[in-house]
């Protein structure tokens, strides 16, 4: 008798030693979701930033150019 109570509470241990690895694995799952999520979008923003200020730095130079040609 006093075995099999054994083998239950060590099956009983067991099982939560599972669950808790499994909900430590779903944490991490989740802030790794999430933090992929967050450094998409900064990439993209970043992307945006440089293509912004090309296309800045272009309608600058066009600008002085046309406006040097109109002035003289």
């Amino acid at each position: 008798m006093r075995l099999l109570a054994e083998k239950l509470s060590a099956h009983s241990v067991s099982a939560l030693n599972l669950r808790g690895m499994l909900k430590i694995i779903l944490i991490l799952l989740a802030i790794w979701i999430v933090l992929s999520i967050i450094g998409f979008v900064v990439e993209g923003l970043f992307w945006l930033a440089v293509i912004g200020l090309i296309l800045f730095v272009g309608t600058a130079i066009y600008g002085a150019i046309k406006g040097r040609g109109s002035k003289a």
